[in-house]
């Protein structure tokens, strides 16, 4: 997920995948993935709780060591590539207990919003391929120029959600081409 450049690849991770924090509608942040989230009074650290009981879609249950490693290599910590540019501000990130502390190379008051990104299973080697993350719908079929299928995950830990058992995000050439489709039913 963290390649995806297109907002429309975008909007359909959105789906998939879930950050330690969430964009409100107001334009304010709320904990996602985390419980809770401070910043440090000097601006080099922030510190997030991290939520129990969250399951990726192959069943295994999130940690903080998976948020480690999801900051660490989004900042290219891990292997030397930065996926997420706006992480290659961070130091380090550690864990202890259910808190993952992040600290900043220099103060950034505009990195708190990409702890919108996703959070990954660490040991997992299939992303590009077999996407999986903690959000609402589950990787299903992707056909190239075509459409990408999500189903519901049944496992989601917000109660309620998601509302429906599969979406269809539909590749089309052209506003054209999306107006023939819907005419035609």
């Amino acid at each position: 997920p963290y390649l995806a450049e297109a907002a429309g690849t975008k909007e359909i991770f959105y789906n998939v995948f879930e950050g330690l924090l969430r964009l409100e509608p107001d334009g304010s942040f709320s904990p996602l993935l985390a419980t809770d989230y401070s910043m440090a009074d000097d601006g080099l650290s922030y510190q997030f709780e991290i939520r129990d009981g969250v399951l990726f879609h192959n069943g295994e249950e999130m940690t903080p060591d998976d948020v480690v490693y999801s900051l660490k290599r989004g900042a290219g910590l891990i292997d030397d590539t930065v996926y997420i540019p706006q992480f290659a501000v961070i130091d380090d990130v550690t864990a202890d207990g259910q808190t993952a502390t992040v600290k900043l190379k220099r103060r950034d008051m505009d990195l708190l919003g990409f702890f919108t990104n996703a959070i990954l299973p660490a040991d997992y080697a299939d992303q590009s391929s077999e996407p999986i993350g903690t959000g609402p719908f589950v990787f299903d079929e992707y056909i190239p120029q075509q459409r990408v299928t999500l189903e519901a995950f049944d496992d989601y830990w917000q109660e309620g959600v998601p509302h429906l058992n599969s979406v269809e995000f539909r590749i089309l050439p052209s506003a054209d081409a999306a107006f023939v489709d819907l005419e035609a039913g």
